[in-house]
């Protein structure tokens, strides 16, 4: 959560760190948390407040970064049997921005060059 969280008030921060803590144990199916907490606690906290943003293009593009990630993550998904969130979360991120670029009549080389960001592969593997 750390490495995408900006905001300029150590209380939001904190604040973002329980929310993400608490919907993990709060937020449950089956015995299966829903959503992904750090997924959650981020919008929970953009939406709640003007104070807490993102900042995905601190990861750059380049092609090995997101290589090794998706490695390193993949293994982790793997060995806690959870893989079928991060190819559900990465299959539905696909079709809303190919969805997003076709409703709004955008080349398909924007969703393209969006899909090419290495904080795609963080949020997928976190």
């Amino acid at each position: 959560m750390c490495l995408l969280l900006r905001t300029n008030t150590l209380f939001l921060a904190v604040l973002t760190a329980v929310i993400t803590i608490v919907s993990k144990f709060v937020i449950r199916w089956r015995g299966k948390h829903l959503f992904n907490p750090t997924n959650f606690g981020l919008v929970a906290m953009m939406l709640g407040t003007g104070q807490v943003w993102v900042s995905p293009g601190q990861w750059g593009s380049a092609a090995f970064f997101a290589f090794f990630m998706a490695c390193c993550g993949g293994l982790v998904v793997y060995r806690a049997a959870r893989s079928d969130v991060t190819y559900a979360f990465l299959a539905w991120h696909i079709a809303l921005r190919f969805g997003r670029a076709l409703w709004l009549g955008d080349p398909c080389s924007i969703p393209l060059h969006q899909l090419q960001n290495g904080a795609l592969v963080l949020f997928a593997f976190s």
